[in-house]
């Protein structure tokens, strides 16, 4: 796998998880480690414009992005929060399509990644 060429890097942040006291049978994110992080390189990075989103008392403005890694199987999932090493903004995952397949040559060139932020 080649990272995009001029690509920026993001950060994956995980909280870790522990076995729920209440719950034996679940599990809960750990707030007492700091969240696991993985790096990913080679990503290029296209943000949206901001849309209003009609939140009664107020509107929140949300800015959503999208990131292309030619990672066919990053370890990314919905919930995850991303770093943008390059302006430090911190982004949560919405969705996934990982291991997008050309239905014409059966070419597997890379993964699609759908983040959000609030942005006022």
């Amino acid at each position: 796998m080649r990272p995009i060429l001029h690509g920026e890097t993001i950060t994956r942040l995980r909280p870790v998880l522990i076995p729920d006291p209440d719950s034996p049978d679940t599990v809960i994110p750990d707030s007492t480690h700091p969240p696991a992080e993985l790096r990913i390189p080679g990503v290029a990075w296209y943000t949206q414009p901001e849309t209003l989103q009609p939140d009664p008392p107020r509107t929140m403005r949300m800015t959503q992005a999208q990131a292309f890694t030619r990672d066919p199987a990053p370890d990314i999932r919905t919930g995850d929060t991303v770093r943008r090493d390059r302006d430090g903004t911190m982004w949560e995952v919405t969705s996934t399509q990982l291991g997008l397949t050309s239905p014409f040559t059966g070419r597997t060139p890379g993964s699609l990644i759908t983040c959000q932020r609030p942005t006022g």
